[in-house]
C-alpha cells in the first residue's frame, strides 16, 4: 500500500510538471502570435467602435456576401451617394486580425468626402466563418473581388493590404487588373524566400496546446504555415499588376523583413511604384503611422 502510494505521489508530480511545461509553452506561443497581431492597447471593442462612428456622425454598413458556401463579411462607410462615386477604398487586414483594425480611416470624413470605404473580415476571421481557416490566397481574395463587383458594379478599387492582407490585395490585382485602380502594400509578406517558419508554429498545431489557443490564433496559426508555398504559387503572376503601386515599409520591421521592398521593386515589372519607407518604423505602421498612411491615401484619391 505504502508503494503504491509513493507511485500515486511519483503521478501527481509527473502531471503537475507536465501541466506546468504545457503552460509555460502556451505562454511563449501565445505572447509570440500576439505580437504578429497588433498593439494590445488598441484591440477594439464594440462600445469603443460605436463610440468611435457616433463621433463622427458616421453610420456604419455591415453586409456579408456569399462565396463558395462560405460568408465574406464588411463593414461599409460612406457619405456619398453610391451612384456618385465610382471608387472604393478597400482595407485587408493580416493575420490575425479584422475589419476594425483599419477603423481610423473608416471613420475619416475627409475620406468619406472623396470616397466610399469598405474593410473586410478575412475568411476565417470575424464574422467570415470564424475557426475555418482559408489558406488559399486565390480565395482569399476572390471572395474579396467578387463581393466587390456585387455589391458595386462598374467600380474600381484602391487595395490596400496590411501584413498577410498584402499578398491577398495583390493577387486581386492580378486577377482584376480593371478594377484595380491603385495597390498599396503595408509591410507585406510577398517574398516567399522570406517565409520562414518558426518552432511556435509547428509546437501551435498540438492537440494540447490548441485546447487552450484562442481559435483566432489557431487560424492564424494554420494560414502562415502555408503562406511560403501560397507565395510561390502566386509568384509567376506579379508582371499582371498594371496599377500603380505605394510601398510602405519599416526597416524595423522584425514580423515581416523589410527585403520584401525588394521583391516588390524586381516583380513588380509593369507597376509605377512608390515608396514610403522610415529607418525608425516597425509593423504596426496602420495605427504607429495612421497619419502618414492617410496623407498617402489622400493623395492616392486626388490622383
Amino acid at each position: 500500500m505504502i508503494i503504491s502510494m509513493k507511485y500515486f505521489i511519483g503521478d501527481i508530480k509527473r502531471w503537475k510538471s507536465f501541466a506546468k511545461l504545457v503552460l509555460a509553452i502556451n505562454i511563449i506561443i501565445l505572447s509570440n502570435l500576439i505580437a504578429c497581431s497588433y498593439p494590445s492597447d488598441i484591440h477594439n471593442n464594440p462600445d469603443k467602435i460605436k463610440e468611435a462612428f457616433e463621433k463622427n456622425n458616421v453610420s456604419p454598413i455591415y453586409e456579408k456576401c456569399n462565396y463558395n458556401q462560405k460568408i465574406i463579411a464588411y463593414t461599409e462607410t460612406r457619405l456619398l451617394s453610391p451612384n456618385s462615386n465610382k471608387t472604393i477604398l478597400v482595407f485587408i487586414h493580416g493575420s490575425p486580425g479584422s475589419w476594425d483594425n483599419f477603423l481610423f480611416f473608416l471613420k475619416n470624413t475627409e475620406l468619406l468626402k472623396q470616397t466610399s470605404m469598405m474593410s473586410f473580415d478575412r475568411l476565417g476571421y470575424g464574422r467570415s466563418n470564424p475557426g475555418e481557416p482559408e489558406v488559399s490566397l486565390y480565395n482569399q481574395a476572390h471572395a474579396i473581388a467578387e463581393c466587390l463587383i456585387s455589391k458595386h458594379p462598374n467600380s474600381d478599387w484602391i487595395l490596400v493590404g496590411h501584413s498577410y492582407g498584402g499578398p491577398v490585395a495583390s493577387k486581386i490585382a492580378m486577377d482584376f487588373p480593371k478594377e484595380t485602380k491603385h495597390l498599396v502594400l503595408v509591410a507585406a509578406s510577398i517574398d516567399p524566400q522570406l517565409e520562414k517558419k518558426e518552432w511556435f508554429n509547428y509546437v501551435a498545431e498540438w492537440l494540447v496546446i490548441q485546447w487552450i489557443l484562442p481559435q483566432e490564433l489557431i487560424t492564424s496559426n494554420v494560414e502562415i504555415l502555408e503562406l511560403k508555398n501560397e507565395l510561390e504559387t502566386i509568384q509567376p503572376d506579379w508582371h499582371k499588376i498594371k496599377s500603380p503601386t505605394t510601398i510602405v515599409h519599416g526597416e524595423k520591421d522584425t514580423l515581416v523583413p523589410f527585403a520584401n521592398v525588394k521583391f516588390a521593386k524586381d516583380h513588380l515589372v509593369n507597376s509605377k511604384i512608390e515608396y514610403i519607407l522610415n529607418p525608425e518604423w516597425n509593423h504596426f505602421i496602420p495605427w504607429n503611422q495612421k497619419e502618414i498612411l492617410l496623407k498617402a491615401l489622400d493623395k492616392i484619391l486626388q490622383n
